[in-house]
């Protein structure tokens, strides 16, 4: 019915003849193809959600599980394989979690920036507190205050040069990430010039030489 109706109304669009039913033909059969393909892409996003959910939640629960013994291995390989944690055991499951977590986050953000925000906030958390929990929750308000900064950079573009042509989001989402790990690691410099260096740190910081 929607094909007839639409038979009848564009030809007398195009014109009589010959050219007009065929540009009318084409139109339409080009109209009904990105619908079509609309409707397969609207599909496809509706499916993947329940994926995309579980495989978001085992993530988490796997990272809970593993936290700890992550953790110890991350700090001293030794003093873990002496409280019986399975480094190779761990390494794997932490690298099958992270590969994961790169390709849920590429169906959403792109493979550029889910790379950046996995990178760099916490390697600047990482310069700003020492306690495992502050870490993370401090990674993760840098990457979202990195993204929403970014969106909105983004939408504020199209003002800046008069073709009225704004600059990608993955482009001011990437320069925030790495603006934040340059203050991150200037704060960091910063403190521990004023804090005096203990005779055994500035010891184990000396070059040490073979005689």
């Amino acid at each position: 019915a929607g094909k007839d109706f639409w038979h009848s109304v564009l030809p007398p669009a195009f014109g009589r003849g010959r050219f007009g039913r065929m540009s009318a033909t084409l139109t339409l059969n080009l109209d009904f193809d990105v619908l079509r393909l609309a409707e397969r892409e609207a599909q496809a996003r509706h499916t993947t959600l329940p994926e995309v959910v579980g495989l978001s939640l085992v993530v988490l629960v796997t990272v809970a599980i593993i936290g700890r013994p992550l953790l110890l291995s991350s700090l001293s390989t030794e003093l873990a394989s002496a409280r019986g944690v399975h480094l190779r055991a761990i390494g794997l499951i932490f690298m099958v979690i992270l590969a994961v977590s790169v390709g849920l986050s590429a169906i959403i953000i792109g493979s550029i920036l889910s790379t950046a925000l996995l990178i760099g906030p916490p390697a600047s958390a990482l310069k700003l507190v020492h306690r495992f929990g502050a870490g993370v929750v401090l990674a993760v308000g840098l990457g979202v205050g990195a993204t929403l900064l970014g969106i909105v950079l983004a939408y504020d573009s199209y003002y800046w040069f008069a073709s009225h042509r704004g600059l990608p989001v993955s482009f001011f989402v990437v320069c925030v990430v790495v603006l934040e790990f340059v203050l991150s690691s200037l704060a960091q410099s910063w403190r521990r010039s004023r804090v005096p260096a203990s005779p055994r740190a500035a010891a184990l910081a000396s070059p040490v030489g073979w005689h």
